[in-house]
């Protein structure tokens, strides 16, 4: 089942009254009993009646209700007698298969089915059993097929009243908007009115606009006459089309006739018809006794029930007559041939066959007629619809589809075809362009470079096949010369050739000798480069390296013959006296020193990592000499044991 019909079966379901607010996945998850009380359920809110509990009830009678009710509602079951069996058990046994199409068929006609299931209370017809009928069952009977009548003409007044009703609110309605539009239309008419009131050359505007307005209504006109010329073109295509294919089969079954055939074909079809119409005088020949008997029967008094017995006695004894003559004749058949009775059994077989088979035949020519007339009537009907030209059939319209259709499809590689071509002729017209701009530059250049540029050179588009004279004699003897000379000629020429193919199969030699050695070394070039490449790669780093460290170096050596001259002087400012004055200046430079070095570590960040780390070490040494000098700075010279001479050589 479609998507749209689960969807709409799902939505009813969660409307009024069910209310169930389900979705696709919950509704497919449904069980069995939950499904068939589902169908249960919307039965009866389309027929009228309250719900009612499957449990409660047996199978039997659930499935008899659900089958009597589909029945009223006209769902139309599988024909097939194995699907019918199939959906019959599915509908009892509550199978999605059997469920879900009497759901979509209930909720999309539902106005109509609950107006059939009213209908149905009042016009369903009473069975009563054969055994009980008399007089006033009959009379019963009458009685109630009258009220429907009744019910049926009132039901039909009730319904063309509320058409009439509907129609007369439309008219309202159609009515009030006709104001409505006549009040805006009057409204737009003042406003014209006001604004074209002083306009000059009015009438003139007014004319052409009313001339414009003819011609825009005669152009219509002649758009709707050309579409008409256009669909009655195309209906006598069709026509003519239909008419050669009609000629073209007539033309066939013309040249493979056989009057022979014919002949036989008739005679069978007179037999057929001389048989049939035997068999429809004897239908008539019985049905008009069967008439009479039953004008006989009706202009009979009411018959007793005693009168009845003894009708059926005397069927039972004609039927026990019946019964002894066909016994009495078997009996006398059994001392003759036993293939007369055989034969008669076939030739009775044969004829029973053949009276079936007769009575289809006139069935299917009843219906073939039937059919026929409803077409011939639906053809008249759709030609007068469509002005009194013919109608053009289904499979006709087909064909015509068929065959615009390969021509639309032939037409659109012819049109691939010729875009192809459009855009390889653009692409060589660029190409044309380029090979052009490209020879002229070249040109410019070459006569820069003092060179000479011929402009028209003769190239052959094609080579020529040389054409052979015709032989000047015919005389063998001369023909003969001229073959031995041409033979030398080609042999000489031949002789001179060989010597210079060999000398180029030496130089073709050489050079292939030549290229492989070119090869062998190039490849050799390409590593020995290769392999220098990158020494020269080590080399450079390793002198970097080295340079790195040589400045290192030299700045450490500059660092310590500064500290010594710092520390020269400051022993010679102690010797002097002045030793707060030192360690003032001392103090000074390591704060110096330490701002500097906090700096540093700032800007480590931006700085090479390497470079830093062995800036801070340079720092952190001259930092332990100063606090080292300090240190001795505050020391008292007397109290020292040694010498002034040592202190300097051996501390600092």
């Amino acid at each position: 089942m479609s998507a749209e019909a689960l969807k709409l079966i799902i939505d009813s379901l969660n409307q009024e009254p069910f209310n169930l607010n389900t979705t696709l996945i919950a509704f497919d998850n449904f069980s069995d009993n939950r499904l068939l009380q589902v169908l249960s359920d919307v039965i009866c809110w389309i027929t009228g009646n309250d719900n009612i509990d499957v449990r409660d009830e047996s199978p039997d009678a659930t499935a008899l209700r659900l089958f009597n009710s589909l029945k009223l509602l006209r769902f139309r079951p599988p024909t097939d007698i194995e699907q019918l069996d199939e959906w019959r058990v599915g509908i009892v046994e509550g199978s999605k298969a059997s469920v879900y199409p009497v759901l979509y068929y209930i909720f999309a006609n539902v106005d109509s089915l609950k107006e059939r299931a009213y209908l149905a209370k009042f016009l369903t017809k009473v069975d009563v059993p054969s055994d009980i009928h008399d007089i006033d069952t009959v009379q019963l009977q009458n009685e109630h097929a009258e009220a429907m009548e009744r019910f049926k003409e009132a039901h039909q007044q009730v319904t063309e009243l509320r058409g009439d009703t509907m129609m007369v609110d439309d008219i309202k309605t159609d009515l009030r908007a006709m104001e409505q539009e006549k009040e805006q239309l009057t409204r737009r008419v003042e406003k014209i009115q006001r604004k074209v009131v002083n306009m000059p050359n009015l009438d003139k505007i007014i004319g052409a606009a009313e001339a414009h307005r003819k011609e825009l209504e005669r152009l219509e006109n002649l758009n709707v006459q050309r579409q008409e010329q256009r669909n009655a073109v195309i209906n006598s295509e069709l026509k003519t089309q239909r008419l050669e294919a009609q000629l073209k089969e007539i033309r066939q079954q013309a040249e493979g006739l056989d009057p022979s055939d014919l002949v036989a074909q008739l005679e069978e079809e007179m037999k057929t018809n001389h048989f049939l119409l035997e068999k429809q005088e004897q239908e008539i020949r019985s049905r008009r006794e069967m008439v009479k008997e039953l004008q006989r029967i009706s202009e009979m008094p009411a018959i007793e029930k005693s009168e009845i017995d003894q009708l059926k006695k005397d069927v039972d004894t004609i039927n026990q007559r019946i019964i002894e003559l066909e016994s009495e004749r078997d009996k006398r058949e059994e001392g003759q041939d036993e293939n007369f009775s055989i034969y008669r059994h076939q030739a009775a077989t044969v004829e029973r066959k053949r009276n079936g088979v007769a009575q289809q035949l006139q069935e299917a020519k009843n219906d073939l007629d039937e059919i026929q007339r409803r077409l011939a009537q639906r053809k008249e009907e759709m030609r007068s619809d469509n002005g009194g030209e013919d109608v053009v059939t289904s499979l006709q319209f087909k064909n015509y589809v068929n065959k615009l259709r390969g021509i639309t499809i032939q037409y659109k590689k012819r049109r691939g075809e010729m875009e192809d071509i459009k855009s390889e002729n653009l692409i060589l017209n660029r190409t044309c362009e380029l090979l052009t701009k490209k020879y002229e530059d070249l040109k410019d250049k070459m006569e820069s470079m003092g060179m000479v540029v011929l402009e028209n050179i003769e190239v052959p588009m094609r080579i020529e096949r040389p054409k052979t004279a015709a032989p000047k004699t015919d005389d063998t003897e001369e023909l003969r010369n001229m073959i031995n000379e041409l033979n030398q000629q080609l042999d000489e020429k031949r002789a001179r050739i060989a010597p210079l193919k060999d000398r180029r199969e030496d130089v073709a030699r050489k050079l292939n000798l030549t290229l492989e050695e070119f090869q062998t070394k190039k490849r050799r070039y390409d590593q020995e480069k290769h392999a220098m490449e990158e020494h020269f790669a080590t080399l450079t780093k390793q002198v970097e390296d080295l340079e790195a460290r040589y400045e290192h170096a030299s700045a450490q050596g500059k660092m310590a013959e500064l500290a010594g001259d710092t520390a020269e002087a400051h022993i010679a400012k102690i010797t002097d006296g002045s030793i707060n004055q030192v360690i003032e200046e001392i103090e000074q430079l390591t704060k110096k020193y330490q701002q500097d070095a906090d700096a540093g570590r700032r800007g480590s960040a931006q700085v090479n990592t390497v470079d830093t780390k062995k800036q801070m070490l340079m720092w952190r040494s001259l930092e332990k000499i100063f606090e080292m000098k300090l240190a001795l700075a505050k020391q008292d010279p007397a109290k020292s044991d040694y010498p002034i001479g040592d202190r300097r050589g051996g501390r600092f």
